[in-house]
């Protein structure tokens, strides 16, 4: 394992829990090795270093953490700790978290599938895993699967009102993009509700209408 930098931590209780962390995750201690990947790559410590951060990811996800597994994942996607991205391996440790139930990694891997990042472009594949992590409580997914119902992608039956509750519900969890979709689908179910009715008023006042055309030609 990599000599492990103390001297850029100046909170005394941070400084205790980091060398904690340090002696459990030398030990094999998946959570904290998952841990300490975490505040390498995001610096929370004031000591960021994102190699010692996805070593540490990798130690925790070969040693079955589950959101070890997806934070490699991440890792190998965007390049973080490493010196260029590699989306193969991306989907290999997404997959492998998915498959235990990581809603997060269900989500990504989603959208690997959408996007044929790692994998063929698979559409009805980044459905199904977008809607396993749905049912997990992710609310990103809620947001994609809200974007497969408003734009009907991939043949998914074109469906706004359930869009309009899947954005609804990513939205109340504080997702921007489901927000701004959220009120402009709404928008569009409320316009197409009033045409609707417009369309229906017209049709019950075509026999009157007909009737004194007729009358008028006579």
């Amino acid at each position: 394992p990599p000599d492990e930098d103390l001297y850029g931590i100046q909170d005394t209780e941070k400084l205790e829990l980091f060398k904690r962390c340090i002696t459990a995750a030398k030990h094999g201690d998946a959570e904290a090795q998952d841990f300490l990947g975490y505040i390498y790559v995001r610096g929370n410590f004031g000591n960021k270093d994102e190699k010692k951060g996805f070593y540490w990811h990798r130690k925790a996800a070969q040693n079955g953490r589950k959101s070890a597994q997806y934070n490699l994942g991440y890792c190998y996607e965007h390049g973080i700790g490493i010196w260029r991205s590699k989306p193969k391996k991306a989907v290999k440790w997404y997959r492998r978290a998915a498959e235990g139930g990581e809603s997060r990694a269900q989500n990504n891997l989603g959208h690997c599938y959408e996007k044929g990042i790692g994998v063929s472009q698979d559409g009805k594949k980044a459905f199904m895993w977008y809607s396993y992590s749905a049912a997990n409580g992710e609310m990103r997914a809620y947001y994609h699967l809200g974007r497969f119902y408003e734009e009907g992608l991939f043949d998914v039956q074109l469906d706004r009102k359930r869009a309009v509750e899947y954005y609804r519900s990513a939205s109340l969890c504080g997702d921007k993009d489901a927000t701004v979709a959220y009120e402009r689908t709404t928008k569009a179910v409320k316009r197409a509700a009033s045409r609707d009715l417009s369309v229906f008023r017209l049709s019950m006042l075509l026999p009157e209408i007909m009737e004194a055309a007729i009358g008028k030609l006579e």
